[in-house]
C-alpha cells in the first residue's frame, strides 16, 4: 500500500487506513452477496420445515382421534377374545 496523498505530515497514514478499510468493505460486500446468492442449504431447510409441519399435523391428528382409536382397538380385542373363548 503506497502513500496515496502527498500533502501534510500524517496524510499518508490516514489515506492508507482509508484505502485498507475500503478494501475490507469491498471484500465484505462480495462475501455478503455470495452468501445471499448461495442456495446450497435452501433445500435442506425446506425439508426441515416440511418435516416439522408433518410432525405437528400427525400430533394434532393423534390428539383428535386418540379416544376413537382406543375405543376401536378395545372393541376389536374384546371381539377376538370372545371368539377365542368359544
Amino acid at each position: 500500500m503506497g502513500n496515496l496523498n502527498s500533502g501534510g505530515k500524517n496524510s499518508g497514514a490516514v489515506c492508507d487506513i482509508h484505502y485498507t478499510t475500503s478494501l475490507q468493505g469491498n471484500r465484505m460486500h462480495k462475501l455478503l452477496k455470495a452468501f445471499v446468492r448461495d442456495e446450497r442449504g435452501v433445500s435442506a431447510m425446506e425439508y426441515a420445515v416440511l418435516a416439522g409441519i408433518v410432525a405437528v399435523a400427525l400430533g394434532a391428528a393423534g390428539a383428535t382421534f386418540s379416544s376413537k382409536v382406543s375405543t376401536m382397538f378395545t372393541t376389536m380385542f374384546t371381539a377376538i377374545s370372545t371368539q377365542q373363548a368359544k
